[in-house]
């Protein structure tokens, strides 16, 4: 890792003395093993959101103190739920959880799916900067997106409530598929009935090393017919 990197992320409280070693340490926690090359991604990537947040409006500045886990580690938890060949990343922003589950998961296909065409931009430069091959960018609106469908495993990261992603992204859904939505929220998405009938529903709570409360992981499908 070039020194100016170490000595720009030392300057984040949780990123000192060993960020490489904590970070190795929650993904562990999560069921997700990183080899030396991962984790060297991860960092850069991170240092990149650092460098371009106030040009591309990422991420809250406050949350870069605690990017590491509050982001990078959260978006690692669905690794292990992700389901192959191919993964699309609705409304993925900063790259969040596509660009950390893609360095994670190298046997897989990803496609990041963003609107906005300044934070389009920072995606394609971080998939060049980090050369991540297995991930392209998709720069339009999950309503209108053209060119694009079939995907195994599709996710996003508080984009929406549990029934809009699901019309967002049932269209897009291979058979067989699952939708999987992360969200920081105890209110319960699905109790007042507005997830339309024949979606089976999975809900689960991750905790994160030092951020409350848990957050939630919604896993959405098809349910059987026949």
């Amino acid at each position: 890792m070039p020194a100016s990197m170490t000595s720009e992320l030392a300057l984040v409280p949780e990123a000192s003395p060993n960020p490489a070693g904590r970070l190795r340490h929650e993904a562990s926690e999560l069921g997700v093993c990183l080899g030396d090359a991962q984790i060297a991604r991860l960092l850069e990537y991170a240092e990149l959101v650092r460098r371009y947040n106030d040009k591309f409006n990422l991420v809250s500045r406050r949350d870069m103190y605690r990017f590491l886990t509050r982001h990078v580690v959260d978006s690692l938890s669905l690794a292990p739920r992700l389901r192959p060949p191919e993964v699309l990343d609705i409304g993925s922003g900063a790259g969040l959880p596509g660009l950390p589950l893609a360095v994670a998961r190298a046997d897989l296909e990803f496609v990041l799916l963003e609107r906005g065409a300044r934070k389009a931009r920072f995606l394609e430069r971080a998939v060049r900067t980090l050369e991540l091959p297995n991930v392209r960018i998709s720069a339009q609106d999950a309503r209108e997106a053209e060119g694009l469908g079939g995907f195994a495993t599709i996710v996003a990261r508080a984009v929406t409530s549990a029934p809009g992603l699901w019309v967002l992204a049932e269209p897009l859904l291979a058979p067989g598929g699952a939708v999987l939505l992360m969200s920081s929220t105890r209110a319960n998405p699905v109790a007042d009935g507005t997830l339309m009938p024949g979606v089976m529903l999975e809900r689960q709570w991750v905790r994160l090393p030092g951020i409350e409360p848990p957050h939630e992981i919604l896993t959405m499908q098809r349910e059987a017919t026949g």
